[in-house]
């Protein structure tokens, strides 16, 4: 494919943008310019379209593969293009698979007094099905309320 512009500092670019662009080439293996894949500004349009690196590099996986369809069945130089589309359509899955594992996160609550508070002060919040109170009866033989939790902490 002939590209027109075609820039790989090997994360040496002191911009980030230079830095996410090298990061698709490279997850690409896209990294020579005598047989680059994607022009620049194709990069830059993923990087644009889409939230994270990963999902861009998937993204230029499925330009490739639509340029790789025009011309399945080709062979030049013992390199047989169906062979190809296929190492591309697996790429893509790989990334997705990557990004959707890293942009989930862990959240433990309740650990700090303050977004403990500001979680319960929420109003929009669902209120939790099971409390502290859950298992305490209206009252108590104690002559103890729900409203009184205080022995609770005894």
């Amino acid at each position: 494919m002939a590209v027109s512009s075609f820039t790989y500092e090997a994360f040496r670019g002191a911009e980030q943008a230079a830095k996410d662009r090298d990061y698709v080439r490279f997850r690409l293996g896209d990294t020579d310019e005598c047989s680059a894949i994607l022009d620049d500004n194709e990069i830059a349009y993923a990087l644009d379209q889409q939230p994270n690196r990963l999902l861009a590099a998937a993204e230029c996986c499925r330009a490739v593969l639509a340029h790789l369809a025009r011309i399945s069945g080709m062979q030049v130089d013992r390199v047989i293009y169906a062979d190809s589309a296929k190492y591309y359509e697996n790429l893509e899955k790989t990334l997705r698979q990557e990004a959707a594992r890293s942009s989930v996160a862990p959240y433990a609550g309740g650990i700090s007094v303050s977004d403990k508070e500001s979680r319960e002060s929420n109003t929009d919040r669902v209120k939790p099905s099971f409390t502290r109170n859950t298992q305490v009866p209206p009252v108590s033989p104690f002559g103890l309320t729900q409203s009184d939790p205080s022995w609770l902490d005894e």
